[in-house]
Formats: structure tokens, C-alpha cells, sequence
């Protein structure tokens, strides 16, 4: 279950994370050019599309997929996506 956090730690959250990526230490992806290749992992495995997203660009980039949801991974392994797990879900 996610905790509630006040709205200035939410926006010191985001000005951080704007910083990061301003620094070039992370790089956005842009999911328009993602989209059509998630929606279509989506319906075929019956899987919400937003999830599908983490999919369709490590399989776009060719990188394994940072994931605790042992479904996702499952998910990831059933395409040829390799997979680091972390914890568990």
C-alpha cells in the first residue's frame, strides 16, 4: 500500500527528479513512439498497457526489465525480455 506524503514533499520530490534529468543521469523515453508496440502486448496477453510500456522499451533498448511483480516478469520472460527481479509483490 503506497503512504500518503504531504504536497511539499511531493513537489520537492518532483524538483528533484526534474534536477536528475536535467544533469542528463536519466534520460526520458518517449512512450508515443511505444505506445502501438505496448497496446499490442497489451490485448494479446490480456495485460494492463501500462505495464506493457516497461516491456516494449526494454525490448525496444535491449535491456532486462527491474521488477518485483512476478507477473510483469513472467510476462517479460514469455516475450524473450530478460529479468532482474527485486523483492517481492
Amino acid at each position: 500500500m503506497a503512504a500518503d506524503i504531504s504536497a511539499a514533499s511531493a513537489l520537492d520530490g518532483l524538483a528533484t527528479l526534474i534536477a536528475i534529468i536535467g544533469s542528463g543521469a536519466i534520460t526520458l523515453a518517449d512512450d508515443e513512439l511505444l505506445i502501438e508496440r505496448a497496446l499490442q502486448l497489451s490485448l494479446y496477453h490480456r495485460h494492463p498497457v501500462a505495464d506493457c510500456l516497461y516491456l516494449a522499451l526494454a525490448e525496444r533498448s535491449s535491456v532486462p526489465i527491474v521488477t518485483a511483480d512476478r507477473d510483469l516478469a513472467k510476462l517479460a520472460i514469455a516475450n524473450g525480455i530478460r529479468v532482474t527481479p527485486v523483492g517481492s509483490d
